[in-house]
């Protein structure tokens, strides 16, 4: 039953990446490709009990509404690529904190149409029905006790510690998103390393007992994603979705072996899979330096934040 709790969850994580990117391929709609369902499986169905604190519908909330504020922004907010960015990183952070939830993935879920400026409804099409399946298989999991129920413990009343921790959050985010847009070097800023961001200046984030081996996840995430789309589609002639499929394995694998589940970086390795392939090598190297920038500015976070009463979620 050990082994049957263990792969099972797996097996459905890259099933799940698999379909994505398939139909994504065969119908032509790279909006399909959603990353950040990679790590929303790490977190709700690969981690030992889900990651964030947050119950079943407000996942499904959170990331509707945040897939369609960004297409919104998109469509009709007339700014520069890094001005909606930082618009949609601001947005996403209110509806975080309203929420009353820990579940920073719906940062990214914002944030990633604007990066890379869709406006085809299918990806909010795509994000939902993802989600929801993600979900699904979270449900099936605890009813048949391969995953123990998960619980959401109700925060405290939002207070001005939310207010200012929102407005330094964004102030420190917006650099990072404001030099890499206007560099070329956008993937320093990548939606995944944004929750990252996000989730390492929270008051309770217990992986920042191990912040070094942080970086060094995430940028694997990166290096394996990239490596996998280079060996087995650009050069091998195979599908992207197997491409997709053995990344996200190799990098729960790594997650497992290291025994530190850090969601974005399963969204970076299927990240790699939707980003233009004359990009392709550099994406390592920009996500390196993104996530190690980003981990010191939550470390100066959390020294220039006030000691106001904290809040158990942010």
């Amino acid at each position: 039953m050990s082994y049957v709790k263990k792969s099972v969850p797996i097996v459905m994580s890259v099933l799940l990446v698999g379909l994505m990117v398939f139909a994504s391929t065969v119908l032509g709609e790279r909006e399909i490709i959603f990353p950040e369902i990679a790590a929303i499986a790490v977190g709700a169905m690969i981690s030992p009990k889900i990651t964030w604190n947050v119950s079943k519908p407000r996942i499904f909330v959170c990331i509707v509404i945040c897939a369609v504020c960004g297409m919104l922004i998109v469509r009709f907010l007339p700014l520069p690529v890094w001005s909606q960015m930082i618009v949609g990183y601001v947005i996403a952070q209110a509806v975080l904190i309203v929420s009353k939830t820990s579940f920073a993935p719906m940062i990214s879920a914002m944030v990633l149409p604007i990066m890379l400026q869709t406006t085809a409804p299918i990806y909010i099409v795509s994000a939902v029905i993802l989600t929801a399946f993600i979900l699904l298989c979270r449900i099936i999991l605890e009813k048949a006790k391969i995953a123990d129920p998960s619980r959401y413990e109700k925060p405290v009343q939002i207070d001005k510690s939310d207010i200012m921790r929102l407005l330094i959050r964004s102030l420190l985010a917006s650099t990072v998103i404001t030099a890499g847009i206007l560099t070329g070097w956008g993937f320093i800023a990548a939606p995944p390393l944004l929750v990252a961001f996000t989730e390492l200046s929270g008051v309770k984030c217990p992986e920042r007992k191990r912040l070094l081996a942080i970086p060094a996840i995430i940028t694997l995430g990166a290096v394996i994603g990239t490596g996998f789309r280079y060996l087995f589609t650009i050069m091998m002639g195979l599908p992207l979705w197997l491409s997709a499929m053995a990344a996200i394995l190799a990098v729960i694998l790594l997650m497992r072996g290291v025994k530190m589940y850090i969601p974005p970086a399963g969204a970076i390795a299927i990240l790699a899979m939707l980003i233009p392939e004359s990009t392709l090598m550099l994406f390592p190297l920009e996500i390196l330096i993104g996530i190690c920038v980003l981990t010191i500015l939550a470390r100066i976070f959390h020294l220039i934040v006030p000691k106001f009463k904290k809040s158990p979620v942010h």
